[in-house]
């Protein structure tokens, strides 16, 4: 079946669009284009990036998904108190998402040019991650861990969609048991199964990574992928091969299930967790990076590799350091009262005024003093020492002083046999 699908494609597996005359576009103008021929680029590509970057946009209102229903398949969450760990979710992978989307697989994908044989290995090297990961969440789920309940598999699981995907690319009476994963996706695998021996709450950055994903940008790539593979519809109007990218049991659309999904998120118990979700958030999105890096080495792209694993795993701990030093210098200043200095008491106000007055702090200027402006948000060198000595060292004027100070001893000690 797959070789009587590529003989509708150029040489390559790239497609052959109508008015190939025309001028090229970049990425996401191709992305526009393909993704509803009625609109103009500049509409269709405004339309897309406001999906892809999760802004307020109903994704219905881009694929022309009609969701006639309004009744909602998900509950209400309460009002959670820290309200932290979406925010910290989105903004701590920031890097890695931009990192990922930014493999010559996935720009390929997203101006359409998509070679057959690669896309039905990404779509078996998806299968084994969810079989995987649905297992894991369905197993802890069960047991009560602290994401339960965020464990909607009626409307999320996705290894169903993914092997009547693969039945419809390599045939009905297909082995599954005889599908093996690939180096990179048997890595991907083996990291989601470690985690859920050691700390299973982990699985929630998984989860988070790959169905949040999957319902921000499934219909755009669905189109993309249906257009650039002449893939057929079936009687329902649905593309045969792609029904990954399909919630069918989320009729509220993917905008209203995000929002809950994040909403209940942030009403976890999880506040003590979130560097560690965001660093292995972190190494989610590398482990994915890898599984399109070696999809780019299977496709001979000159230069192309995958990164070694330990790069990807590394993620996790520099996450999780550079989060809590975040953390610890924000939670250094917010301890101080607004607008009062943590040395006002070394300018000779008594440890119980609580004025705050923070021009008599000798670690201001005059200019400071006359605005009332405290020193940028933290205390000047060589202050900071007396309360944040790891900072202070990484304050350049340390360096210097050390600097002066071993050139000094330098010549003090030869000073000596200079005399001699």
């Amino acid at each position: 079946m797959i070789r009587m699908l590529k003989e509708e494609h150029m040489p390559g597996g790239h497609v052959e669009h109508e008015g190939s005359g025309m001028p090229q576009v970049d990425s996401m103008d191709a992305l526009a284009a393909l993704v509803d021929e009625d609109h103009t680029i500049e509409k269709a590509k405004s339309e897309v990036i406001n999906d892809l970057q999760d802004a307020p946009v109903k994704l219905v209102e881009i694929t022309n998904i009609e969701t006639e229903s309004n009744q909602s398949t998900t509950p209400t969450p309460k009002d959670g108190e820290n309200g932290k760990l979406s925010s910290a979710l989105k903004k701590g992978t920031t890097t890695s998402h931009k990192a990922a989307e930014n493999v010559h697989f996935v720009r390929n994908f997203v101006k359409g040019k998509i070679d057959m044989d690669l896309f039905v290995q990404l779509t078996q090297n998806m299968y084994h991650v969810y079989l995987t990961m649905e297992s894991l969440l369905e197993e802890h789920a069960s047991k009560g861990v602290a994401w339960a309940p965020l464990h909607r598999p009626h409307q999320l699981a996705r290894t169903d969609a993914l092997k009547q995907d693969i039945k419809y690319f390599l045939g009905n009476d297909v082995d599954f048991d005889s599908l093996t994963p690939t180096p990179a996706t048997q890595d991907y695998i083996d990291r989601m199964k470690h985690i859920a021996r050691t700390d299973p709450v982990l699985l929630l950055s998984h989860a988070y990574t790959r169905y949040l994903g999957d319902l921000s940008g499934g219909r755009v790539l669905q189109r993309v992928a249906q257009k650039a593979l002449k893939l057929p519809k079936n009687k329902d109007g649905e593309s045969s091969g792609l029904k990954f990218y399909q919630f069918d049991n989320i009729p509220e659309g993917a905008k209203k299930f995000k929002d809950w999904y994040r909403q209940t998120l942030d009403s976890l118990e999880l506040t003590d967790e979130i560097p560690k979700l965001v660093g292995e958030a972190n190494v989610a999105f590398v482990l994915n990076m890898r599984v399109f890096e070696e999809l780019d080495v299977k496709a001979g792209v000159s230069g192309a590799s995958v990164r070694p694993l330990q790069e990807a795993l590394q993620y996790y701990d520099d996450s999780v350091q550079a989060f809590e030093r975040d953390n610890l210098d924000n939670a250094t200043m917010s301890s101080v009262p607004s607008g009062q200095c943590p040395f006002a008491t070394m300018g000779g106000i008594s440890k119980t005024d609580n004025s705050g007055d923070a021009s008599k702090c000798p670690a201001m200027n005059s200019k400071m003093k006359n605005t009332g402006e405290v020193a940028s948000k933290r205390c000047p060198w060589p202050f900071v020492f007396l309360h944040d000595p790891a900072q202070g060292m990484r304050d350049y004027q340390t360096w210097i002083v050390i600097g002066l100070l071993l050139s000094l001893i330098y010549k003090i000690m030869l000073l000596p046999f200079l005399l001699a």
